[in-house]
């Protein structure tokens, strides 16, 4: 608290006007998911947090995938492994199909 000062009442009116601009436009070309990543990384450049405007770029492409496997399959888009944006790691395939897989105990969570 305290390290940023606040822009004065017309930048802030001017700031939020082009926010809702550019949502606006985002729910014309039916593109919220751009519109969210632009606004987070926004935000991110304002703070100290650890996440990176490459790793929400690398997000964003992961929910484009998402929505590419839901397309070729609508129950089996669960069963694509993701790459963590964060650490990198890929996420290990189920040894079950999501729409196969009626266990939702922590241990079977665990061990799959």
């Amino acid at each position: 608290m305290g390290r940023l000062s606040l822009p004065s009442i017309e930048e802030m009116k001017a700031h939020s006007e082009k926010w809702g601009v550019a949502e606006g436009e985002a729910l014309a070309k039916r593109d919220v998911k751009t519109f969210q990543a632009n606004y987070v990384k926004e935000l991110i450049g304002l703070t100290d947090c650890p996440v990176t405007p490459q790793m929400v770029d690398e997000t964003l492409q992961m929910g484009s995938d998402w929505d590419k496997h839901k397309v070729l399959g609508i129950m089996s888009y669960h069963d694509h492994p993701f790459r963590s944006a964060v650490t990198g790691s890929l996420a290990p395939e189920h040894q079950t199909p999501w729409n196969q897989q009626f266990d939702d105990s922590l241990e079977s969570y665990l061990t799959h």
